[in-house]
């Protein structure tokens, strides 16, 4: 469990809901992250549904200036090594490629600190534009897939990604590690965990 004496360690999750029925959608995590990140202490978690552009644009609005310390978005997505979209709905994406759209993160960490998850199929193809979504934003880390992902990896992956950043965060400054130095510590993790599956790193991005 987190003691933060500080503020507290504060997520938002954003959960994409489709007009669309497939085997993967929907995949509900709201209640899942609701009951992991309870037993960390000094954590409040924001959950929020989002089926267009507009709910995006609100929320992440209201997010600005550092309020939060991790922005999560789960759903559909698609990408390219030059191309990362986030899904909404039938009609509605976030295009990480066009500037109207990677605005919309502008300055969510502006204390510095922070991480991005996007819990999408392939959004993480594009390097260029994961770093481009770090300027941007100011987080200093950005975890993404870079393959397609089945309903079970986000409930492995995640909560990992989530117990290894609370435990970095909850360090004295100067034990605390850089952004680059966590994004090893995590991928090391990962290959130590998941032996069996020696294709996990491929389907992974993780960025600083």
């Amino acid at each position: 469990m987190m003691q933060n004496k500080g503020r507290p360690y504060r997520v938002l999750f954003l959960e994409a809901q489709l007009d669309i029925e497939d085997d993967t959608s929907p995949r509900t995590q709201i209640d899942f992250m609701r009951q992991f990140l309870s037993g960390w202490g000094d954590v409040e978690l924001t959950a929020k549904q989002v089926h267009s552009r507009a709910d995006v644009k609100y929320f992440l609005g209201k997010a600005t200036q550092g309020y939060y310390h991790v922005i999560h978005f789960a759903g559909h997505g698609s990408g390219t090594k030059r191309t990362a979209v986030l899904a909404l709905t039938n009609e509605d994406v976030i295009d990480l490629h066009k500037d109207d759209d990677i605005e919309l993160f502008r300055d969510l960490f502006s204390h510095g600190k922070g991480a991005i998850i996007l819990s999408c199929c392939r959004v993480g193809r594009s390097e260029d534009l994961m770093q481009s979504l770090l300027e941007v934003s100011g987080a200093e880390n950005a975890l993404s897939y870079t393959g397609t992902i089945d309903d079970r990896l986000p409930f492995l992956i995640e909560p990992l990604f989530y117990h290894l950043y609370l435990t970095n965060y909850g360090r004295s400054r100067g034990k605390r590690l850089s952004g680059e130095e966590f994004q090893q510590h995590f991928l090391e993790t990962v290959g130590q965990l998941f032996t069996d599956e020696p294709d996990m790193h491929k389907l992974i991005a993780v960025d600083a």
